[in-house]
């Protein structure tokens, strides 16, 4: 029987349906072995063969027999057909009148196998009654489950011992089902829950709660919107309320500053003419690739205004490119010096405090300004209690560029632009950068050799890598749908999703299809257990117990990932073995809930396939699962390294990279998945005990999400399969 299944299904797994599966087509060879024969009325499953009744009617499936319908659920009522004769010595229909044979399909009842044979193993009556149902939709999924249904039955295991790689169907069939017990079910979601609960405890000791310095209750966005247009703009003739700028739009941002500390700014930027429209070069970012920000697009198109300050509204830098002369807000020329002293204030210095530098071209590059400007202005501070140098500059006598900063190091480093030459120079972590192009550049150029000889020899999954990269593609294609500044303009809206598909969102699909490709086929020969949840995924079947099992195992592993993180780094800021670090922040995700969402399942799915591809590569070369882990952890921390981060951050970053690796491991690639999905969202939204502040409406999203993730892993993997839609009728 294991044998004839394995026939079987490696016709299906090529698209063959046999038509005309019956005992006197099966024989057994010199060497002992089964042998399906006469494929004469072989028809490709792509095909089709409805309205064309072909076969011997006593072995024909109900839709075979009387419409003519062939699919591989019409092939295993053949078998189910041939296993009852084989087990039971006996066939179901003795007739071969087709008349005689649709009435006995439609008026009689089955006899069970285990009613003609004494001590029948219940398993081989489950899985014959389960081919012989009458619905072809509630019979197996393919000839490989039914000989993983069989006693002993292993069929991934015959694969491999043989030397071949297993189909996606063969992996998919293979593996226990994944049911776990409802008490351990009920422990792992409350530990899920529990878990959740320490991490917004843990709030007020780590970033943003301890770090940022912000007072929720005293930022009003609108309101600093406001002062900048009139307090700032108004004087120096770049805002008015009889003609309103076409595009304005203002945000938050994390600065890093020179002496590593950081600060939350305000920004705003405005365009006379036109729209302000992102560049999108890198889209594995998520919303922020595809928002207007403080540095996206570039300010140097005419009628761009750019100004950053302070939460209390304190001037840092101000960028104004001139209008064209078409314009209707005309610039008048103004007094320059009660323009500074106005500039100055709102900077909060006196201007009675600063002297001109003379000769500032003679200074170093990094004080000059970022655009073109006939008149470059330094002002130092007459002070050395003072510690502060303002850059002005000048076209045509209008104020195109102001900055004022503390000077920590000589260097501008606080300035949001800076020219060409200033940024020309390596900077830190650099080694870090060319590690990462060198490896992706390896990998790709592997991976398309790997995937043409996996296309060429028939190893390669299409079905799996298609499905993968439509999804992937869905999901970057609603985050820019609901991530970007959208515009009332038919024309500029078209122009930039002809951008979007036609470059990054292209390539960014291409990129991960070659990976998967590649790479898929090795894994799945090689290690095949990770991938049995994820075959089974791909196959449609979302209500798998294994598959919530992986869910489950995800949420409750990636929770306690994040409490070990958090506590190591609280325990190192508190004994003073390390400086805190900056957190990764954007301020925009809380306010953009459903991008931000898109945003985390795009990278749990990418980024759970990457991992898995790196983790196969370590396996193969240390040829231990469990080195393997250890070798993972080293290859990402070692990048860290290379970016000189701090030693709290390389450790943290060995912890969830080891925590990953664990857990795909162990779990399989969908329970690392959902690591990943748990780990972005702690990562990405800003949890807060505290819903009312600014990005408070993002953490019950966050912890909501997780929550339900995992209660649908605890019922898939508990309590559907007790369910009596689940269960097999006898």
């Amino acid at each position: 029987a294991q044998q004839l299944c394995a026939g079987l299904g490696a016709a299906h797994d090529r698209g063959i349906l046999h038509r005309d599966l019956k005992p006197a087509n099966i024989m057994i060879d010199g060497r002992g072995q089964v042998r399906i024969t006469d494929f004469g009325l072989a028809k490709l499953a792509d095909d089709g063969a409805k309205g064309e009744i072909a076969g011997t009617p006593a072995y024909m499936a109900p839709e075979q027999l009387i419409r003519g319908e062939a699919t591989i659920q019409s092939d295993l009522y053949s078998l189910g057909l041939i296993l009852y004769e084989l087990f039971t010595g006996e066939a179901v229909h003795n007739t071969g009148s087709i008349p005689e044979l649709i009435r006995a399909h439609e008026e009689s009842s089955l006899v069970q196998p285990s009613n003609l044979v004494d001590e029948m193993d219940p398993a081989v009556n489950r899985i014959v009654l389960h081919c012989l149902e009458k619905e072809p939709h509630e019979r197996p999924k393919s000839a490989h489950a039914v000989s993983a249904a069989l006693p002993g039955g292993d069929p991934l295991a015959a694969a491999l011992a043989a030397g071949e790689t297993p189909s996606p169907e063969l992996v998919a069939a293979a593996g226990e089902t994944g049911t776990l017990s409802l008490r351990t079910g009920i422990v792992c979601l409350a530990s899920v829950l529990l878990g959740l609960i320490i991490l917004v405890l843990l709030v007020p000791f780590t970033p943003p709660g301890r770090l940022t310095g912000l007072d929720p209750s005293a930022l009003d966005p609108v309101r600093l919107k406001f002062d900048v247009q009139d307090e700032i703009l108004k004087p120096l003739g770049r805002y008015s309320l009889e003609t309103p700028p076409d595009h304005a739009i203002h945000g938050l941002q994390l600065r890093i500053q020179s002496d590593e500390s950081h600060r939350m700014e305000f920004w705003y930027r405005q365009r006379t003419h036109g729209y302000l429209t992102p560049a999108i070069s890198e889209i594995t970012k998520g919303p922020r690739s595809f928002v207007v920000s403080m540095s996206n697009p570039l300010p140097f198109n005419a009628g761009m205004v750019s100004v950053r300050c302070g939460l209390d509204g304190q001037l840092i830098e101000l960028l104004a490119i001139p209008v064209d002369e078409t314009s209707s807000l005309v610039q008048k020329p103004f007094d320059r010096e009660s323009t500074l002293n106005h500039l100055f204030k709102q900077a909060e210095l006196s201007f009675s405090d600063f002297e001109k530098l003379d000769e500032p071209y003679h200074q170093p590059l990094n004080w000059r300004p970022p655009l073109y400007s006939d008149e470059v202005v330094v002002y130092h501070s007459k002070s050395d209690d003072l510690l502060t140098r303002v850059i002005v500059a000048f076209d045509n006598n209008q104020l195109v560029y102001f900055h004022a900063a503390p000077l920590f190091d000589g260097r501008f480093s606080d300035r949001q632009f800076a020219s060409p030459s200033v940024s020309s120079g390596s900077p830190s972590g650099d080694g870090g950068g060319k590690y990462r192009q060198l490896l992706n550049g390896i990998v790709l150029l592997a991976s398309i050799f790997l995937a043409l000889k996996n296309v060429r020899l028939g190893r390669a999954d299409r079905k799996g890598a298609l499905r993968f990269v439509i999804w992937l593609g869905s999901l970057q294609m609603l985050t820019w749908l609901f991530a970007r500044d959208h515009v009332a303009s038919l024309q500029q809206e078209w122009s930039l999703l002809s951008v979007f598909l036609r470059e990054p969102w292209l390539s960014y699909i291409f990129r991960h299809w070659l990976y998967y490709m590649a790479l898929e086929p090795y894994i799945r020969r090689y290690w095949p257990d990770v991938l049995i949840a994820w075959s089974r995924a791909v196959d449609g079947r979302l209500r798998d117990p294994l598959l919530g099992q992986g869910l489950l195992t995800g949420c409750l592993m990636g929770v306690i990932v994040c409490i070990l993180c958090n506590c190591v780094y609280v325990a190192t800021i508190l004994s003073g073995h390390s400086a805190p670090l900056s957190p990764v922040l954007d301020p925009g995700s809380p306010l953009r809930l459903t991008a931000t969402m898109l945003t985390a399942l795009n990278r749990c799915t990418s980024w759970g396939i990457w991992y898995l591809m790196v983790l196969f590569l370590v396996r193969l070369v240390v040829r231990s699962p469990r080195l393997a882990i250890v070798g993972f952890m080293f290859v990402y921390m070692g990048v860290t390294l290379l970016d000189g981060s701090p030693m709290v951050r390389v450790l943290l970053l060995g912890f969830y990279s080891g925590g990953v690796a664990l857990v795909i491991t162990r779990f399989g690639l969908i329970a690392g998945m959902t690591f990943i999905f748990t780990q972005q969202l702690m990562e990405i939204f800003l949890i807060t005990p505290n819903f009312t502040t600014w990005y408070g409406r993002g953490t019950p999203v966050a912890l909501g999400s997780i929550m339900v993730v995992a209660c649908y892993g605890f019922y898939t993997s508990t309590l559907a399969d007790r369910s009596p839609s689940s269960a097999v009728r006898p």
